[in-house]
């Protein structure tokens, strides 16, 4: 009964925790850390912050000494820069 009252064992308030222990798919998150961003391109981290330094057109935000990558800008901005794939050309006018 006392579980109840705190919401423990409700499928309606499931949270990440318990999602990912009964086996369904966690939500993407929005922000990326710079960790993160370096796993998925498998790159160190020294690199990732290397590359932010240099390139000001990567996207990120920098609060206070604490860096994160909005996910969907930072996957836009790494196709934008894939190579070998061939580029859709815009007709003249």
């Amino acid at each position: 009964m006392a579980q109840a009252a705190r919401g423990i064992g409700r499928a309606a308030g499931m949270n990440d925790w318990t999602r990912a222990l009964n086996g369904q798919p966690l939500p993407e998150p929005k922000y990326l850390t710079p960790k993160n961003v370096a796993q998925i391109l498998q790159v160190s981290v020294k690199s990732i912050y290397r590359w932010l330094a240099a390139d000001p057109t990567m996207p990120a935000l920098r609060i206070g000494g604490t860096v994160r990558f909005p996910r969907e800008r930072l996957e836009r901005w790494l196709r934008e820069r894939e190579q070998g794939r061939p580029r859709i050309r815009q007709p003249r006018s």
